[in-house]
């Protein structure tokens, strides 16, 4: 009787400890889906530097395209640290023949600089995009694929209105290489969670752009449709939420040799704190551009970036915190390849007919493309 009561309270204590074990590894799952959920779209140091990134809208802001191919490297001294990996691309395209054979302007080579902005530019756009965003914290990882359209459409001969929707498919899943469990072969975590696959599923997002040659206002929402999180086709009450995005820049100062043009941006996600950043650019003409700002998360934003060979674009950031964040996760770093793209050389027919016309720029009036 003895033997068997030890033997009942021995099993009892067994199967308590076994679910308050199970019990903490689900609160503790639960605890980082979100966190993860709350914070899966990526916050990039040099979002002023391509506002496509986060605005489908924001494509052909200049007359000129682009392909940019970057690297964001985020708390390099935290174990299973976020790291982003992305591609995009966007430029101005035709539909129809016209008297204009090309909607981009000509990049002209200059032997006195190796640094030339593409001033923003007037007129009606029509703008074809697309990105592909690699985003791995710890063992969540996110793959996304988006393809974008959007319209321009001059508001007078200084300003210009745009709106963009970009649609695509991402695909969220878990890593288990890179899942540490404090117990080998543990049982609970197998027969439920390391058995989950990815979940893909539709995704949306749409922006608005308003500009001129001075000042551009950028609002955009990413995750349109708000699903649901789908673990083992099982619904759960997690979201992946919708994330609001805005910057307000306008130069002012501007000269032959230097722009500066302050930046006001932020990123609102429900559940979590207001984002906010206030950064300044500084164009020096014929070097390039230095960035440098601060978040309302208690972090610096530090970066550089020139162009080379008239066509390509590189550029550097480093992020670290300042107060009470100093000490958290110190060494974000961000690095950027763009190349860009501008109208093919002028025919000899078109020289003799004087038929080009570039886009005009916003101290020009607008002349309408002929899409």
């Amino acid at each position: 009787m003895i033997h068997s009561k030890q033997l009942k309270v021995q099993l009892v204590l067994s199967v308590k400890k076994m679910i308050m074990k199970n019990l903490l590894l689900f609160t503790a799952f639960v605890f980082v889906f979100e966190l993860s959920y709350a914070q899966q779209d990526a916050y990039f140091s040099q979002g002023i530097e391509n506002y496509y990134f986060l605005n489908p809208a924001a494509g052909g802001l200049s007359g000129f395209g682009e392909l940019s191919i970057g690297n964001r490297m985020q708390w390099l001294s935290v174990e299973g640290n976020p790291q982003t990996f992305y591609v995009a691309g966007q430029s101005q395209i035709r539909f129809k023949k016209s008297s204009n054979p090309n909607v981009l302007n000509p990049l002209v080579k200059s032997e006195s600089t190796i640094f030339s902005e593409g001033n923003r530019t007037i007129g009606r756009k029509n703008i074809l995009g697309g990105k592909v965003i690699l985003d791995q914290i710890g063992p969540f990882k996110t793959t996304q694929y988006s393809g974008s359209f959007a319209v321009h459409l001059p508001v007078n001969s200084k300003m210009c209105l745009g709106i963009g929707l970009g649609l695509g498919m991402r695909s969220f899943g878990i890593d288990n290489s890179r899942v540490s469990l404090a117990t080998q072969n543990d049982y609970a975590y197998y027969s439920y969670f390391g058995q989950v696959g990815n979940q893909n599923y539709l995704d949306a997002n749409a922006g608005l752009v308003f500009y001129g040659e001075k000042f551009l206002v950028s609002l955009s929402t990413s995750q349109l449709f708000n699903n649901d999180l789908i673990v083992n086709d099982l619904t759960t009450t997690n979201k992946h939420v919708r994330h609001y995005f805005g910057s307000l820049a306008y130069s002012i100062f501007e000269s032959k040799t230097l722009k500066i043009e302050p930046v006001l941006s932020f990123r609102a996600v429900p559940n979590t704190p207001f984002n906010l950043e206030f950064c300044a650019r500084v164009s020096a003409k014929k070097y390039g551009w230095a960035i440098a700002g601060v978040r309302g998360s208690g972090r610096t934003v530090v970066g550089l970036g020139t162009n080379i060979f008239n066509h390509f674009k590189v550029s550097y950031a480093v992020e670290f915190g300042i107060g009470k964040t100093s000490g958290f996760g110190n060494g974000t770093h961000e690095i950027q390849l763009a190349y860009r793209f501008g109208s093919s050389k002028k025919s000899p027919k078109v020289e003799e007919n004087n038929d080009f016309v570039p886009l005009p720029s916003s101290t020009t009036n607008p002349t309408e493309n002929d899409n």
